[in-house]
């Protein structure tokens, strides 16, 4: 990485490759040039992994049509007037790590992580976590860390991206990161989807929780 291109109070440039990266430390300035200017400024760097996970991660995605109707779809089940529904998930989540806390002070990192998950799930699919243990936890955990771990490793391609057809053509025992994100791919493709097909059918229970599955 090398040194700031040039600095303006909260906007400054860096120089990552052969990459320029505009960075905005302002709420103020995110709103008035990302929220009142989106068609000018909310796009993003295109990524290397973006290919590999067929672009359906909304952080990866540039301003398309697709990331405008993610968009109001997020906005729809998670806006400030939705949101209070989801505070007794929270507020349930807290308490429970805090007794999980007093009665295993050593496990604080997957106490912590467990009740994080829970509350996304709970809020997603109107299901908890409640081990730490359980398939359903270790394979989110595996499949978002290898995510941001693949993302990572393929940082030479992003600040390169000229280097990419290159890599493209070459056969895949050459090049296996891209094989290894692939297969963590459609992992984690798999397990939403199952996870997707059981909210759905969950919701039609009368006893469903509020989730972005079930709009109670």
């Amino acid at each position: 990485m090398g040194p700031a291109m040039s600095s303006d109070g909260p906007i400054f440039s860096l120089k990552l490759g052969s990459q320029n990266v505009i960075v905005l430390t302002s709420g103020e300035l995110i709103k008035r040039l990302v929220d009142k200017r989106s068609g000018n400024y909310s796009d993003r760097p295109k990524l290397y992994m973006q290919d590999v996970w067929e672009g359906s991660r909304i952080i990866m995605r540039g301003y398309d049509a697709l990331w405008k109707v993610e968009r109001k779809i997020y906005h729809q089940f998670l806006n400030i007037n939705k949101a209070s529904r989801y505070i007794p998930y929270q507020d349930l989540e807290t308490k429970q790590l805090m007794v999980d806390l007093l009665e295993k002070p050593n496990d604080f990192e997957d106490l912590i992580t467990r009740s994080t998950l829970s509350v996304a799930t709970s809020m997603a699919y109107g299901f908890r976590v409640l081990d730490p243990k359980s398939e359903v936890f270790q394979e989110m955990f595996r499949n978002t860390h290898g995510f941001f771990f693949m993302v990572n490793s393929s940082k030479l391609l992003d600040w390169y991206p000229q280097l990419r057809p290159i890599v493209r053509a070459l056969p895949q025992w050459l090049y296996p990161l891209a094989t290894k994100a692939k297969q963590i791919y459609l992992r984690e493709k798999s397990q939403f989807w199952q996870l997707y097909e059981e909210a759905k059918q969950a919701s039609a229970r009368d006893d469903s929780l509020p989730s972005m599955f079930q709009p109670r």
